[in-house]
């Protein structure tokens, strides 16, 4: 979901009715920095701003490490700036009690913006059919006949664009 749904029920609802996981953008709310501990990207960062690594997920925690002792980062202090431990700094988070600010996959990295953009084109898919296929202007009685009317709707946007591929894969080929 876009920022427009960035609130604490979505979460919520997500998280404990449906057992998913929640995709939403961030949304600063008016604010120009991100929270305390955290960078640009929402990725918890450690004393020296370096963001943290992530380590792994054990049942419902993140857990996340100093980047100088995961070797991502060259800091000028080694280990004993944040930890007396030889392990580094650890944090362990609960990710469905802080669902807003964590998540898992975590948001920015590289499987969280997988799977924001494959909401991305399931929302190019809606504006489709609600454009060009005159979805959002429908007018039935009854929520069957508006179901088959969708599923009707949806079986024409896939032979359209199977049509579409087919011509074009037609005229690159000749």
């Amino acid at each position: 979901m876009d920022s427009s749904y960035d609130i604490e029920e979505n979460y919520n609802y997500i998280i404990n009715n449906t057992n998913g996981q929640a995709i939403i953008a961030y949304n600063k709310r008016g604010s120009y920095a991100p929270p305390e501990g955290f960078n640009d990207n929402l990725w918890p960062i450690c004393s020296m701003g370096y963001p943290l690594s992530f380590w792994g997920i054990d049942g419902n925690y993140i857990k996340l490490r100093c980047p100088h002792a995961t070797g991502k980062v060259d800091c000028p202090y080694g280990l004993s700036w944040c930890s007396s431990s030889n392990y580094g700094y650890c944090l362990k988070v609960n990710y469905k009690k802080n669902h807003r600010l964590f998540s898992y996959p975590l948001r920015g990295s590289e499987k969280w913006i997988k799977l924001y953009n494959l909401r991305t084109s399931v929302e190019r898919c809606n504006s489709r059919l609600k454009e060009y296929l005159n979805l959002d202007n429908m007018r039935s009685a009854g929520i069957a006949k508006a179901k088959t009317w969708a599923l009707l709707n949806c079986i024409a946007l896939v032979a359209g664009t199977i049509a579409v591929n087919k011509l074009n894969t037609l005229s690159t080929s000749a």
